[in-house]
């Protein structure tokens, strides 16, 4: 069976490796349009439904724009976390371009924080347009007993990314910081327990397949694209 998302053909059964390819065949093709307009940046993710957008998504999403936001959005933040920290594990031309390797670094966290935030929405100041868990869930105060509170990585990718690449602040280490040296695989393996709980506590129809394909294929056990644990990457701004 196929279905339509975000302008994905999805056929049911597929595997992680098929949808991400896919995803990325899309994303491509999204940025080929915009690549001859100057002053032009492509956002790879749709925006929300005009219904949401007029009242300023403020109001209660209905459960077909909480599927659609999943399907662009929520999926979008998995998609990159994953994919960036597997170029950082796995690609060692990374390592040796500082500017291609500080991005992967700025986007691997900001997209971790983010998804974290979304599943422990009590760790940030929330605003009304902000988009979570909650919204999602079908019970709450179930959903809070059920996940708990937020693991040390987790917390940590929020705070650190917070003072150390988002703002400039004196929480900044200097160049050569042995604080600096950290891995991505603990970091993605944080989110598996969450997301698979965060799943199991949504009705029926407020997620897109891809996102629970892609929450199930992490569940199973899979790694960084199976990185060894021995591979770190240096933080950002560190030539």
């Amino acid at each position: 069976m196929e279905e339509k998302r975000c302008g994905l053909s999805i056929i049911a059964g597929e595997g992680i490796t098929q949808i991400l390819s896919k995803a990325a065949r899309f994303c491509q093709k999204k940025s080929s349009t915009m690549r001859d307009k100057p002053g032009w940046f492509v956002d790879a993710s749709p925006a929300l439904s005009s219904a949401t957008a007029e009242r300023g998504g403020f109001e209660p999403m209905t459960d077909q724009e909480l599927h659609d936001y999943s399907a662009g959005h929520l999926y979008y933040e998995m998609w990159m976390l994953y994919e960036t920290a597997a170029r950082l594990v796995h690609d060692p031309a990374v390592h040796s371009e500082w500017v291609l390797k500080n991005a992967l670094i700025e986007s691997f966290t900001v997209h971790a924080r983010s998804l974290a935030i979304f599943l422990y929405p009590e760790e940030a100041k929330k605003y009304p347009d902000d988009v979570t868990s909650d919204e999602y869930v079908k019970d709450v105060r179930q959903w809070g007993q059920a996940r708990g509170t937020i693991s040390p990585e987790l917390k940590t990718v929020i705070q650190r990314t917070g003072k150390e690449i988002a703002h400039l602040t004196t929480k900044r280490h200097p160049p050569g910081a042995p604080e600096k040296v950290r891995s991505p695989e603990p970091i993605v393996r944080a989110f598996f327990e969450p997301l698979r709980l965060f799943a199991a506590h949504v009705p029926s129809g407020r997620l897109d397949v891809s996102v629970s394909a892609f929450i199930s294929n992490l569940s199973a056990g899979h790694g960084v694209v199976g990185s060894p644990a021995s591979q770190y990457y240096t933080d950002v701004s560190t030539p």
